[in-house]
C-alpha cells in the first residue's frame, strides 16, 4: 500500500470508530433514559399519557434510534479510500 492509501484508511477508521461511539451513546440514551421515563410496563394508558405529556422526549428517542444511524451510515458509505 502507498502512504496516501494508509492515511486515507486511517482517517476512515477513526471516523468510523467515532461514529460508532456516538451511536452507542445515543442508543444508550434512547433505550436507557427515554424508555424508562415513558414506558410503564403493563399499563398502556399511562404509557400513552407519558408520551403525550413528553412528546419532545419521545421524538428525541425516535430520532436517536432511527435517523442518526442512517445519517452516519450514509456519510461513511460516501467516504472514499
Amino acid at each position: 500500500m502507498q502512504v496516501l492509501e494508509l492515511v486515507n484508511l486511517r482517517k476512515v477508521a477513526i471516523t468510523t470508530g467515532f461514529a460508532l461511539i456516538v451511536m452507542a451513546i445515543c442508543a444508550a440514551f434512547s433505550v436507557g433514559f427515554v424508555n424508562s421515563k415513558l414506558i410503564v410496563e403493563g399499563n398502556d394508558s399511562e404509557t400513552l399519557m407519558n408520551i403525550q405529556t413528553s412528546l419532545s422526549l419521545f421524538q428525541v428517542g425516535i430520532v436517536n434510534c432511527n435517523f442518526f444511524p442512517i445519517v452516519v451510515n450514509c456519510k461513511l458509505s460516501n467516504t472514499s479510500l
